[in-house]
């Protein structure tokens, strides 16, 4: 499977077992190209409907051309401002790397949550990417690309350990938590040069010299670094948190 599939994989999981579920109005926060819009779909049915919101004009173009003619609602709605009072109320909020592009993550929260029906859900999933040094130096590299960045962007690399107090400072309950990590194992493809490749032009635009990159060999080079010590690597942790508001 490729980094997408591995990612919806594990996102739906996580989503099931927080109890999103058929028939439910569901609010998918900061909702992209409509990735997380399309496993929400799948999760609600027929019966169900998706309230996606984004404040990207190209991102909501995106979505409504890939769910043409779905039970899909798209508003354009910045998460760092009031929310508009027109929403309604939903079965479940979730979102999936979007605190971690947020000014205030908790302030975004607390907005939210008075739109959550009594025993409804609220999921968000965040990542974590670990500092510590792996005794892999390109790999220990390709990280610190990622993290400068996000650090470029605004982002935070360590949103996923912030979670509960993200949570407790919206007045929610605590959240309970579950974390996987992709691991790339000696001998065996992964999807490091993938996600490399994809983000090229932000990379360049945090003042990462692309020819350090060298992305068309960046794969042999990875594969032999970990082959050579015979050492997985830890790619990122993906860690959500999920609560049900009270009745």
């Amino acid at each position: 499977m490729n980094y997408h599939q591995v990612q919806a994989s594990l996102t739906s999981r996580w989503l099931a077992e927080a109890g999103v579920g058929p028939g439910q109005r569901v609010l998918d926060v900061g909702c992209g190209p409509g990735s997380v819009t399309e496993l929400l779909l799948g999760l609600v049915g027929e019966p169900g409907q998706v309230v996606a919101i984004d404040q990207s004009d190209a991102y909501l173009a995106a979505a409504a051309a890939r769910h043409a003619g779905r039970p899909v609602s798209l508003r354009r709605v910045d998460l760092n401002e009031p929310l508009p009072d027109d929403l309604g109320r939903f079965d479940a909020i979730v979102g999936r790397r979007v605190l971690m592009y947020l000014r205030d993550p908790a302030a975004t929260l607390a907005r939210l949550a008075p739109l959550v029906a009594p025993g409804g859900v609220v999921f968000f999933q965040e990542l974590v990417l670990d500092g510590a040094r792996s005794g892999l130096p390109l790999h220990d590299q390709t990280r610190d690309w990622m993290v400068r960045m996000l650090a470029a962007e605004g982002a935070s690399w360590a949103a996923g350990r912030a979670l509960p107090a993200y949570f407790r400072d919206a007045g929610l309950p605590p959240p309970v938590m579950r974390a996987e990590v992709e691991v790339a194992a000696p001998g065996h493809p992964d999807t490091i040069t993938e996600r490399i490749g994809w983000v090229l032009p932000r990379l360049a635009a945090a003042g990462v010299d692309l020819a350090e990159v060298g992305v068309e060999t960046l794969a042999d080079r990875l594969r032999a670094e970990r082959d050579a010590a015979a050492a997985p690597w830890m790619v990122e942790l993906a860690v959500a948190g999920w609560c049900r508001v009270a009745r």
